[in-house]
């Protein structure tokens, strides 16, 4: 239920006193409310929260919960104007990483997670984006722990071992974006334009912030200069938390992060984190701007806030560190790639989704929300400019500052500055589920082009208003193919060409004749982007039944003299897939692709393109089992702490793959014995990948029993889902121990990527008793467990179709 729109809070006092040892608090508050029409009643949200007694205008009044998260107050009599509601309330510190929760540190730490929808898990109060008000927190604790919170400090004081924190009123923001942080916490701090920016850590690691406080203000700066908005808040703090459900979280000047999102030194953590850093960094801070500073009105531009963040993130790391070439890359494999695969199934979403309940608005925090979306602003930039796409943004955001917007918005100021109709095509882009296969024909200087909607198991004749960005001869082509059949001509014939230079377009391309792509690959004609798009896409048509697997192993042929990293990781991917899904690890399938990977055996790992070349190395050759790479990685497992983490990266998944119990046990005593949160999550890539039953049911014994941190579980069953072994594992233990994963049903992220794990690894008719039973066990999470069967009704038909002729190949 949608609260009362004529209703709408203006200021939030909250008092909290805090019990850290009993792990409960007592509440206070006030809410300035402002009643645009006469209302007898007053209906807000609150869920697990013990309601004692509520006033309004010191009067008290009644009130009752209503469903599961209701707090429905009479007012006995007609109010209008404005008037204050006072209710006081006791709550408990959560498990399970939302609400206000526990993490453990080397002390205990309170910290909240209120996105989407748990800040009613806090306090009583308006949990919908639109009502936008100002907060001022003043929290009673213990006197050895620290406070943090949106703002700065007003007042300390301590009485009888209690200390009092009032913090500074906030600006109007909105309840999600409230934040609390109780700890003893260890501080890195610096000055930005004489802004207080701090690393907030658990004991000891702030250390380990060095390099996020410079990168942070360089960030800043970017950010500051391309919308003409300084930062609005007078300190920003970037808060490591130790135990945390998702990568980061966007509270306005108090960002949380995963430790692995936001710690780095060049001594101790790898070049994959580093870039891992900068990226979630640069995504928590445009946040700052564009969702914090402006708003949606409702979850169901949802979109607007992550994918607009993901997209400048990836920009503004590519502008910054151009040199380093590798943001583009990554957009493509992390966002890009992740959302053309989700989007290719009937249970996908368009990208503007109307949702209402709790459950629905987790469920769209998703490759689409976040890599799809952040592909069509990707494309809308490409088409109408750099320059026209700024302003429109710039203009966006002074617009609609301290306000809520829509996405409706945003293009309208796209429109207005482009001076082209991009409403109409970006609006079919949002509002519509799915994308569109090009179906591309050459002959006699005209490219014929046919569209419809590239889904799995289904005919559908969906169009879009789609920019085209052909290469082709030298030469750079935009233009727009908005029917279901069209046509370009040529001055010439090509040598080569492309119809979607760099991968900017969101669209498959299936090529009937494929010369000319081929004779642009044999010549060096496509930038590493073209070559990755085309190899990328030749597999989705493979996998979605459109081609058989015959067309997308002869294009494989024409990649042995890559050395892109980006290309090389989408190659080992679609080899990796075929193998495990194909059950070809006994064959000699690989082998036939051993010159693609065997020039990078030199390649010494001092940054994230060689790291990654280096990995791809070792791993190749560990799946065809060279003696000397395992027996490499081997020796070095035994100098485990005298390597750093990029090396670790490097052999961990080998000896997983080839070790026995011994090296298993040494994985364990390192997970618990090492504080670099780094190297737990490498530690768990390697223990993941051990092909021996006993163990990997050992290793999922150690998620339930505490071992392994409830934030790590994704992690884990993530990994797993590449271990062709936990298929005769995964499903009985998960069966056995159904009542531990029940406790943490709550806990969205965790719970859903369990479920997905299931349908990576299971094909067939077992996957669909899988599906049955994980619906009747967990209902609420009907339409993820249906999406995800049908991923692995996907994997089902791709091996039924293509067996053969892979076996007649090998």
């Amino acid at each position: 239920m949608r609260l009362d729109p004529d209703i709408k809070p203006i200021k939030y006092s909250i008092s909290l006193n805090i019990d850290i040892g009993k792990l409960e608090y007592l509440g206070y508050e006030e809410i300035s409310i402002k009643f645009n029409r006469p209302k007898d009643r007053i209906i807000i949200n609150s869920k697990d929260i013990k309601i004692s007694k509520v006033k309004f205008d010191n009067l008290f009044v009644d009130f009752r919960q209503v469903g599961d998260d209701l707090l429905e107050i009479n007012l006995k009599k007609k109010y209008s104007g404005e008037g204050k509601l006072y209710i006081s309330f006791k709550g408990k510190i959560r498990n399970d990483l939302i609400g206000f929760y526990i993490s453990n540190g080397e002390d205990k730490i309170l910290t909240t997670q209120f996105e989407p929808t748990y800040a009613r898990y806090f306090i009583p109060c308006f949990d919908e984006p639109i009502f936008k008000a100002r907060f001022q927190l003043k929290v009673s604790v213990d006197k050895n722990y620290d406070v943090i919170s949106n703002t700065d400090i007003e007042s300390e004081d301590i009485n009888n071992n209690i200390k009092t924190v009032k913090f500074k009123e906030t600006p109007l923001m909105s309840t999600y974006l409230l934040y609390l942080g109780v700890g003893k916490f260890d501080y890195l701090e610096d000055k930005y334009n004489n802004k207080k920016i701090r690393v907030v850590a658990d004991g000891g690691k702030a250390k380990d912030g060095e390099f996020a406080l410079n990168f942070l203000k360089e960030v800043l700066k970017y950010y500051e200069k391309y919308s003409t908005i300084d930062y609005p808040l007078k300190k920003l703090d970037l808060i490591a938390v130790p135990d945390f459900a998702a990568g980061a979280m966007e509270n306005w000047g108090a960002i949380t992060f995963r430790e692995t999102a936001l710690l780095y030194n060049d001594k101790l953590y790898s070049n994959s984190q580093k870039v891992r850093t900068m990226e979630i960094i640069a995504h928590e801070l445009w946040h700052q701007w564009s969702g914090n500073l402006v708003t949606m009105k409702w979850w169901d531009d949802l979109w607007l806030n992550e994918s607009f963040a993901t997209y400048m993130a990836y920009k503004a790391i590519d502008e910054l560190y151009k040199d380093e070439d590798v943001s583009k890359g990554r957009f493509y494999l992390l966002e890009k790639y992740n959302a053309k695969f989700a989007d290719g199934i009937i249970f996908t979403h368009p990208i503007k989704v109307k949702v209402e309940k709790e459950k629905e608005i987790e469920s769209i925090f998703d490759d689409i929300s976040y890599g799809k979306g952040a592909s069509i602003l990707n494309m809308i930039d490409s088409f109408i400019g750099y320059d026209n796409f700024r302003l429109a943004v710039i203009n966006y955001l002074n617009k609609y500052k301290y306000y809520n917007a829509s996405a409706e918005d945003l293009f309208k100021e796209f429109e207005l500055i482009s001076g082209r109709d991009i409403k109409s095509m970006i609006e079919r882009w949002i509002n519509k589920a799915g994308y569109p296969i090009i179906e591309v024909n050459y002959n006699r200087d005209i490219i014929s082009l046919n569209q419809s909607r590239f889904v799995f198991n289904r005919k559908e004749n969906s169009k879009w208003i789609v920019p085209i960005f052909l290469d082709i001869q030298d030469e750079n082509i935009n233009t727009l193919f908005n029917r279901g059949r069209g046509r370009i001509i040529l001055k010439r014939e090509p040598d080569y060409f492309s119809i979607n230079r760099d991968g900017i377009g969101f669209y498959v391309s299936n090529y009937n004749n494929m010369n000319y792509i081929i004779n642009g690959l044999k010549n060096n004609k496509f930038s590493y982007l073209t070559r990755g798009n085309i190899l990328y896409d030749e597999y989705l048509l493979n996998l979605f039944d459109k081609v058989k697997i015959n067309k997308l192993l002869d294009l494989l042929d024409y990649f042995k003299d890559e050395d892109n990293w980006f290309v090389l990781n989408i190659i080992y991917n679609i080899l990796y897939s075929i193998n495990i899904h194909f059950n070809l690890e006994t064959k000699s399938f690989l082998k036939r692709y051993e010159d693609i990977f065997n020039k990078l055996s030199n390649i010494e790992p001092n940054n994230y393109s060689s790291l990654i070349k280096k990995y791809l190395y070792y791993n190749y050759y560990s799946q065809i089992r060279d003696y000397s790479i395992i027996e490499d990685s081997l020796s070095k497992f035994k100098s485990w702490d005298k390597i750093d983490n990029n090396d670790r990266l490097i052999i961990s998944e080998v000896v997983g793959t080839h070790g026995g119990i011994s090296e298993f046990k040494k994985f364990l005593e390192h997970y618990q014995k090492t504080t670099n949160p780094e190297e737990k999550n490498i530690i768990l890539r390697g223990l993941t990948s051990f092909r021996r039953g006993s163990l990997i049911l050992d290793l999922l014994d150690k998620t339930v029993d505490g071992t392994i941190r409830l934030q790590d579980w994704r992690t884990v069953f993530s990994y797993l889902t590449k271990n062709p072994e936990s298929r005769f594992i995964l499903y009985e233990w998960f069966k056995d121990n159904i009542g531990e994963i029940k406790k943490y049903e709550k806990a969205y992220m965790i719970i859903r990527d369990i479920f997905y794990s299931f349908f990576n690894i299971y094909t067939g008719d077992i996957s669909r008793e899988i599906k049955d039973y994980i619906i009747k066990q967990f209902p609420t999470y009907k339409n993820e467990i249906l999406k995800y069967y049908s991923y692995s009704e996907i994997y089902t038909n791709w091996i039924k179709k293509n067996k053969d002729i892979i076996y007649n190949i090998i």
